[in-house]
């Protein structure tokens, strides 16, 4: 069953209210009716079990909630948060899609010297945000995880990089750094296991420039690299995160491909 996101205004005590395009999803597309079971979240780890009550003639849907779910544990690991280089809508999507699938605690989204898309009235940042909720609602339903990632708007890449390390360790993917190779050898391993954060760069469809990667290492940033072969950057978010979730869980993963950084995001 389809769990859909009920914001908490939507819910009072033991009342429920859908609406918006999660009332049309249910009442239209899947064609729920009074008496139909639904399952919901509300983005901040809580998960209901409701019945329909009521499908009024505005598409809002009513109901009462019967029961509280219990919320999958969260996987072993830090909290981490993927920084992500503006990317065309397409790679960004599909990114977004995949990093909330996999379980980052957010996202923040990262202009680079070498970013093709660059995001400056506020008009732009808002829909650009918007879309991104739209995306990380409908990854989180279809994933079922019981909460919304964090999204982040737009910072420049110092800023973004000084702020992520006054929280924890931070790591960019490099074309020029050695390969994960054993479990424990990515930034923070055996300190992090606590839930702490940590954060993830990925470059833009060009990488990472001369002047960002020094600045990385001046600030103490740690470079991981994903392999030999070239990926683009939505295939090196997923693949750096895949690969850190398994090694955080106790695995022994070894690189499946890949390389990123300077001149390697194509």
């Amino acid at each position: 069953m389809p769990q859909f996101f009920l914001p908490p205004e939507g819910l009072s005590g033991e009342r429920f209210r859908l609406s918006g395009r999660e009332a049309e999803h249910a009442a239209k597309s899947l064609r729920l009716e009074p008496g139909d079971p639904v399952d919901l979240f509300d983005g901040r780890g809580r998960r209901f079990t409701g019945t329909i009550e009521t499908v009024g003639q505005d598409g809002a849907i009513e109901g009462r909630i019967v029961a509280v779910r219990a919320s999958p544990s969260s996987p072993a690991g830090p909290r981490v948060t993927l920084y992500l280089a503006l990317l065309k809508p397409r790679g960004w999507d599909w990114a977004l899609e995949k990093a909330t699938e996999l379980g980052v605690s957010g996202v923040a989204a990262v202009s680079c010297e070498r970013s093709v898309v660059r995001l400056k009235s506020p008009d732009k940042i808002e829909s650009f945000l918007a879309r991104s909720r739209r995306v990380a609602m409908a990854a989180s339903k279809q994933s079922g995880r019981p909460e919304l990632p964090v999204l982040a708007p737009p910072r420049p890449f110092e800023e973004a990089l000084a702020g992520a390390l006054r929280e924890g360790p931070a790591c960019l993917a490099w074309e020029g750094a050695a390969s994960w190779s054993r479990a424990g050898e990515f930034p923070g391993a055996g300190l992090r296991r606590d839930g702490g954060p940590l954060g993830v760069f990925i470059g833009p469809e060009g990488g990472f420039s001369p002047r960002e990667l020094e600045e990385a290492r001046r600030l103490g940033a740690a470079f991981i690299g994903l392999g030999t072969n070239v990926l683009r950057s939505e295939t090196a978010a997923v693949a750096a995160l895949s690969v850190l979730f398994y090694e955080l869980a106790g695995g022994s993963a070894r690189p499946i491909g890949g390389g990123t950084g300077s001149k390697s995001f194509l």
